[in-house]
Parts: structure tokens; sequence; C-alpha cells
């Protein structure tokens, strides 16, 4: 099968005035470690892997030696930029495709740890990479481009991609620095360019590691033949722990979908009840103006002189106490000039006239003649 290695000549790597901008191919679909990475779960995931450190002496380790997420900048010296998932035509791939997810790996000049592996690429030795992460392994037995895998990594979590001795996915698979833009070539363990690329021995790198980084503290390194870890152990509780939160989940979207219906079902009551009394209201408004207007045709049969403006101006408890006051004094006289008794020059209320806003007796000097 042909492997995709690239020219590590210097177009490819770019520099700022802070940063060398070396290109790289982090991982790709394929069978490491015994698990099978699905460019389904790969794809996806490519977006994660921007701007997570670089560390470049191996993965960082806990007291005990266990690989571990990163937990000082110190055992950084850079980081990951313009990750991208790409295709290439490749024939004797299961797929058709050789799968990776490249990007730039943005390594501080003033870094020494730095310095050191431009030197190495410089002197055209080979740069393995290996990514840090967690996964979700799933039961599947298969095989790819020749290779068995007994599971199935999915939903990945990158932490940071480390320089390493050997990589799960190595130089040759078509993994590590100064990879950009690959293309098929044929001649296994060179370039492009036809140029052998030399492994970079331990004792080289060890002497690299021993150096420390621009904050004083030597980081760790991880110096297994196995590139990428995942822990079972830890897999397993985020795995329970994502399903618990899968069940809280569907049990909040249990309630809300119940709190809606309640939500729905008010509303509808409310709407109902609004309408129920508009139509209160609007029938009261027309047993007012019925009242009222009988009032005021009970006013008119006892005086139909009655200043009818005024009269219609009064609301229908003023109409109706007029009616009474009238009903009771049975002159239907009102304040339009119409008398029943008395005098002018007594200065005493006359009888005869009534005030129809208030439905009592007008004084004499009030009144209309």
């Amino acid at each position: 099968m042909q492997h995709l290695i690239a020219n590590l000549s210097n177009e490819g790597i770019t520099e700022t005035d802070k940063f060398w901008r070396v290109p790289l191919v982090a991982t790709l679909e394929g069978v490491q470690n015994g698990a099978l990475k699905q460019w389904a779960g790969l794809e996806p995931s490519v977006k994660w892997l921007n701007g997570k450190p670089f560390v470049p002496q191996g993965h960082p380790e806990d007291p005990e030696g266990n690989w571990t997420i990163v937990t000082d900048p110190r055992q950084t010296s850079g980081f990951m930029s313009d990750v991208e998932a790409k295709e290439i035509e490749d024939a004797e791939s299961d797929t058709g495709f050789h799968r990776v997810l490249q990007g730039i790996a943005n390594l501080e000049k003033e870094d020494a740890r730095n310095q050191k592996i431009m030197d190495a690429l410089e002197r055209g030795d080979q740069g393995e990479v290996s990514v840090g992460y967690h996964a979700r392994l799933e039961p599947g037995q298969g095989e790819f481009n020749g290779k068995p895998y007994d599971r199935i990594e999915t939903n990945f979590m990158w932490d940071h991609v480390a320089r390493v001795l050997d990589g799960a996915c190595s130089f040759e698979d078509g993994c590590g620095l100064g990879i950009a833009n690959a293309k098929a070539c044929p001649t296994k363990g060179k370039n492009c360019a036809g140029c052998e690329h030399k492994k970079t021995d331990e004792t080289h790198l060890a002497g690299e590691q021993g150096g420390e980084s621009s904050g004083g503290a030597p980081p760790t390194i991880a110096s297994d033949k196995e590139a990428t870890k995942v822990d079972d152990k830890e897999a397993t509780e985020l795995t329970v722990k994502s399903d618990a939160l899968a069940l809280e989940n569907e049990g909040l979207q249990g309630k809300n979908d119940e709190l809606t219906k309640q939500h729905e079902e008010t509303a509808k009551g409310l709407e109902a009840a609004n309408e129920e009394l508009a139509k209160f209201k609007a029938d009261e408004e027309k047993a007012v103006e019925a009242r009222k207007a009988k009032t005021i045709v009970k006013i008119t049969e006892y005086n139909e002189k009655v200043d009818k403006e005024k009269i219609e101006a009064l609301d229908v408890n003023a109409l109706e106490t007029l009616l009474e006051t009238m009903t009771a004094n049975k002159s239907g006289a009102v304040d339009n000039g119409m008398r029943q008794g008395g005098t002018e020059d007594d200065g005493k209320p006359m009888p005869g006239f009534i005030d129809p806003a208030t439905g009592g007796w007008l004084d004499y000097s009030t009144r209309k003649v």
C-alpha cells in the first residue's frame, strides 16, 4: 500500500515574529493500538482540536507515571490552529480515501525545546506526534486496511498534541510534524522528493527532553510505544456519567413537555374566560343602554318639553333617580321653565322645579322662567 508522506522542505514551514508555524498531521482514520478510529467520529471532532496545546516532550504524566491531561502551561510550547479534516484519494485504502486531521503547530520561538525540534526537522529527522485524548469505547471487531481491531473509538475529546518517540500513528502511516498537502508516495520511508527520513534515535531525543521549559520546570515524557492511551476505567466512568446525564435530560424534557402542556391548557382556559367576560360586558352594556332608553322614554312621557340633551348626558342611575322623583312628585316639572306652584318673590324653593341632574328641588335663584 502506498504511504502518504509529505515533502519536508522548508516551503511548508512559515514563521511570524513569535512562532514557527509547522504543518502536521495529528491523527487519521485507521487502526491504532487495536482500536478503530472511524471518519464518522473524527471529522465532526476537528473543530475541538483547534487551540489545543502542543507538548514538545511527550505526553504529560501523573506521579504514578500514567499519561494525563495538560495541567501546567510549562508542559506546553505552542498550540494548534487551522485544523481541518482532509480526504485524499487513495485507491489502496478500504474506503478509497486517506483521511486525516491536519493543521498547524504554532511553536514559540523563545522556547528552547522548539528550537531543538526545528533543528531536527532541518536535519531531516522524523517528527512523530501523538494526540492526547479521551474517547468512548464501543464494541466492534473487524479489519481496516489490513489491521485487525477489537473495539471502536467514538466521542473524541482532544486535550493536546505531543511530540513522541514512536506514535501509534507513525510517520510512515502518515502522521507527524512537517506533513502538509500529503501526496501518495510509492517509496516507503521517503518523502516525495526522494529524501530518506532518518528516525530520531532515543538517545538524541532523550537529550532534548532533559532541558527545561521557559517556565523553569522540566516536563515529563512518555517513552512507551503506545502513543495514544485511553484509560478503560475512566472511559467507563465517563460513559456511565454520560448515560446518567442522558436519563436526567430525558426526565427534564418530560417535565418540560408536561409544563408546556399545562401552560397551553391554562392559556386556552384564560382565552375562553376572557371571551366570556367580554361577552358578559357587552351584554351588560346593552342592558344598561336599554334601561337608559326606557327611562328616558318614561321621563319624556311625564314632560315632553324636557331638555333631552341634558337628560341623555346622565347615566342610567341618575336617570332612574330622576324618574323616581318625578313619579313621586307626579308633576313632571323639571328645569325647563315649567313650574307647579310657589311665588317668585318669597325667596323659598319653588316645589315645582326639579334639578334633572340630581332629582332634587331647585332653589328659586336657579330656576329658569
